[in-house]
């Protein structure tokens, strides 16, 4: 499903360029000498709903070595600089975050490459939140986690962050009693550090993971009896062996009963 892009995530064009190709800039908006000769340019997605793009163009010989040298993509009539300076390292990159999918598409005629959009991975894979232990009282720990199993055909890998940062690999709930949302106290954004399916870890056909628990009172209180509603999430990103990757929500809703101490 296709989300707001941010500022942030978004390059700002430094201008319009009426040429096409990659430059040394100085002033970081104007092209400066010739057109620079890439070894090779990747272009990849990094958004499931593939409007955003990275650019990374792989160089050989020396890097523009002046303080304010920056390397400019000029596409589709406009301009994008570099972050990455100058030193003497050869074998060097130049990477450009953050291209709209028109500027995308104009580099991949302009550098005749064919660009990686992302399709859906983790078809198959299952999710489920369960609370440890089977009565809880008002003042117990509230121990949950979330365990995957791999229903489909294919093997994935799990990263630790999402290509769209706007989120990491991490639990988030909100709780409701009586139709009443309750107050979070402390994990917000529910990030807990190592809970997660760290980088590299794969999951294969019929296999199972569960991710380390957490304690539910971390985001609420349950400071009275009664029934509450928690909705689950795990935020996480999937790749598979070509590295191509996917970002997941997985979520559930569950009952928790909390008895009288």
């Amino acid at each position: 499903m296709a989300t707001d892009i941010s500022p942030a995530e978004r390059a700002v064009s430094v201008g319009p360029c009426a040429a096409e190709g990659l430059f040394v800039t100085h002033d970081g908006k104007t092209p400066a000498g010739s057109k620079l000769a890439p070894q090779q340019v990747r272009l990849h997605s990094t958004r499931d709903d593939n409007e955003l793009y990275y650019l990374e163009a792989k160089m050989s010989g020396t890097r523009p070595r002046g303080p304010g040298d920056r390397v400019l993509l000029c596409v589709g009539g406009r301009a994008f600089c570099s972050g990455s300076g100058g030193s003497n390292k050869s074998d060097w990159s130049a990477d450009f975050a953050g291209l709209d999918k028109a500027s995308a598409q104009a580099a991949e005629h302009d550098f005749g490459i064919t660009r990686r959009d992302r399709s859906r991975l983790g078809d198959g894979l299952t999710w489920h939140f369960s609370v440890k232990g089977q009565q809880h009282r008002v003042g117990d720990a509230l121990p949950i986690s979330v365990s995957v199993k791999n229903g489909g055909k294919d093997t994935v890998r799990f990263d630790d962050s999402r290509g769209d940062r706007s989120v990491f690999s991490h639990y988030s709930f909100q709780v409701f009693k009586d139709g009443v949302q309750q107050a979070d106290i402390g994990n917000p954004d529910g990030s807990v550090g190592g809970n997660f399916l760290s980088a590299g870890i794969t999951l294969a056909p019929g296999q199972k993971r569960s991710v380390r628990p957490v304690d539910l009172k971390s985001w609420a209180a349950f400071a009275t009896p009664g029934t509450y509603e928690v909705r689950c999430a795990y935020h996480l990103a999937l790749a598979n062996v070509a590295d191509d990757r996917w970002d997941l929500t997985a979520d559930e809703v569950i009952k928790v009963e909390i008895s009288a101490q």
